[in-house]
C-alpha cells in the first residue's frame, strides 16, 4: 500500500490516475462531498510560502501528484511505487472509472 508523503507542507497520496478514480468514485457513491486536488510543485512552493494556503491543501480529502517532480520528491521519501495523475490524463482515466456500472454511472 502507498503512504502519504509530506512534500515541504503539502502531504500526498503517490498514487495514479486508476486508483485516485477508484477512490473518488467510493466516495461519490457515499454521496459526501470530498475536495480533490493535484498537487504541482507550483501549489507546493505557494504552501511553503503562504500557511493560509498550505492550511488549504491540508485540508483536502486526497492529494494527488502532478507531475514527474512531485513523483521523484516522493520517491526520494522513500515511496519507490509513487506515481503521478495529471490533469491531462486524469479526467479521461477517472471518468471511465466512475462510469462503470459497478460505481452508478456517476457521470
Amino acid at each position: 500500500m502507498i503512504c502519504e508523503v509530506d512534500v515541504l507542507t503539502t502531504r500526498v497520496l503517490p498514487i495514479g490516475v486508476e486508483e485516485a478514480g477508484s477512490v473518488i468514485a467510493a466516495w461519490a457513491a457515499d454521496g459526501v462531498g470530498r475536495a480533490v486536488c493535484a498537487a504541482n510543485v507550483h501549489m507546493v512552493m505557494e504552501a511553503w510560502d503562504h500557511p493560509d494556503f498550505a492550511a488549504v491543501l491540508g485540508g483536502a480529502d486526497l492529494a494527488v501528484c502532478d507531475g514527474r517532480p512531485m513523483v521523484w520528491a516522493c520517491r526520494f521519501a522513500g515511496v519507490r511505487d509513487a506515481r503521478q495523475a495529471r490533469p491531462r490524463s486524469a479526467p479521461r482515466g477517472m471518468l471511465s472509472r466512475i462510469e462503470t456500472p459497478s460505481c452508478g454511472g456517476l457521470v
